[in-house]
């Protein structure tokens, strides 16, 4: 049809994802507690959106696009706990490594253009 045009955009994607919590609690010289977590995620990808643009005017329109995004990557994750001092003292950690593959949606967007 003359004023409605069919969309497709494919393009790359990068994600990064960093995060860290540290928790610590010291009341007493006998006594300590502290807490670590850490991940971080690298992911590459490609993104498909497929949508409709509807001109009402010669330069004003409204569409809408929905998609689809698949990833590769990697990350790992990190965990450290410490406990009391002296004799009852105890490290436990823990740590991961992980391959990430990923498909995921992406949610409807309706817009208005306007072309000058």
């Amino acid at each position: 049809h003359d004023n409605l045009s069919g969309t497709l955009a494919i393009g790359p994607s990068v994600r990064s994802s960093r995060s860290t919590f540290r928790n610590g609690n010291s009341s007493g010289t006998p006594s300590f507690s502290e807490f670590e977590s850490k991940q971080s995620e690298l992911t590459f990808g490609l993104e498909v959106l497929l949508g409709a643009e509807w001109f009402f005017t010669p330069r004003f329109s409204l569409g809408g696009s929905a998609g689809f995004r698949g990833e590769i990557g990697n990350g790992d994750q990190a965990q450290v706990s410490r406990s009391g001092t002296g004799p009852t003292y105890a490290v436990n950690e823990l740590r991961f490594e992980t391959d990430i593959a990923r498909v995921s949606t992406r949610s409807g967007r309706i817009q208005l253009c306007a072309y000058f």
